[in-house]
């Protein structure tokens, strides 16, 4: 047995010569392997040449090693760097249903507080939904066609509880929530029988939490509609239209430490200046003064029809 060893011993010795001879040695590595006398034991690491690591030669060898951290590493960097772009994302009108049909009872929530229904709204409620923007028909419409426009789980905007919280890092992505909207004004303009105008934009003052846009279309003829202060915040100053929002944000520096602030100051002066030029109840067509609101009530349909109203005595001239 001894003699065995060593003839095989010194056979392997000089084939190793004879390889040196004709090229010099391969590097040496750590191999896993495991012996043939202990088949149970657990693998320990041989240091040999990289030129006896051929499977084929050697039943010694038990698994390939695996990769290092740094060779992980490097495979990971390069699918990453294979992945597709993001697409921007296309308002399109094929996402949009084909249909404006708000739900005619509704089952509130209970235990929601007022405040907070626009974090979950009712499924019933959804107008339709993408990764930018989710809309919802306005539980109690002020017009004819009232929209909400949401963010939605995963969206930049979505801890953002109102417009007054907003900040010039949220440009971008604000931009782009303001072009889902104003797709969806067109088309509802697209599926309906009339063209309507619609505004977009925001309360001044907004009254229940989480980023809301209203899409609401111009003629006020809703049923919902029931005092001066639905009327107001509205048609008049007290809406701040979307794009007035980003030229606000725009102007407001990056840098400056107190750039929340200052867009909030914004926001406040255009209410005072509202509530400044609030002299009675106007006509948001027309122009026409009214004493009380449910003579204007009535007479905002036959504008936003294009139909002429009948002005009485008692009626104020125009502005």
């Amino acid at each position: 047995m001894q003699a065995k060893k060593w003839l095989l011993g010194g056979v392997m010795s000089w084939k190793r010569k004879q390889v040196s001879k004709e090229r010099p040695l391969a590097p040496m590595g750590f191999v896993w392997v495991q012996r043939r006398c202990a088949l149970k034991a657990p693998l320990v690491p041989w240091l040999i040449r990289s030129e006896y690591l051929d499977e084929s030669k050697h039943e010694c060898l038990d698994e390939k090693p695996e990769f290092t951290k740094r060779q992980r590493l490097a495979t990971k960097e390069e699918e990453e760097e294979e992945e597709p772009p993001v697409k921007a994302v296309e308002a399109s009108s094929s996402s949009f249903p084909a249909v404006y049909a708000p739900p005619k009872e509704l089952v509130s929530k209970s235990g929601v507080f007022w405040k907070e229904a626009l974090r979950d709204p009712p499924s019933e409620l959804i107008f339709c939904e993408d990764e930018v923007v989710r809309f919802v028909y306005d539980k109690y419409p002020k017009a004819q066609r009232h929209l909400l426009g949401l963010a939605p789980p995963g969206s930049p905007l979505r801890a953002i509880d109102s417009v007054v919280d907003l900040r010039p890092t949220n440009l971008e992505a604000l931009r782009i929530f303001h072009e889902k909207c104003k797709a969806c004004a067109d088309h509802l303009n697209r599926i309906d029988s009339k063209v309507r105008t619609f505004r977009i934009g925001y309360h001044a003052e907004p009254s229940m939490n989480g980023l809301h846009c209203h899409i609401i279309s111009d003629d006020f003829d809703a049923p919902a509609l029931k005092v001066k202060k639905h009327y107001v915040s509205f048609a008049t100053d007290f809406f701040v239209p979307s794009d007035l929002i980003e030229s606000l944000l725009e102007a407001t520096p990056k840098n400056d430490a107190d750039n929340a602030t200052k867009f909030r100051e914004a926001l406040y002066q255009r209410s005072l200046i509202a509530k400044s030029k609030l002299e009675g109840l106007k006509c948001f067509h027309c122009k026409e003064r009214f004493k009380t609101f449910p003579s204007l009530k009535k007479h905002l349909p036959c504008t936003a029809v294009g139909v002429e109203k009948n002005k009485t005595a008692t009626s104020p001239p125009p502005t």
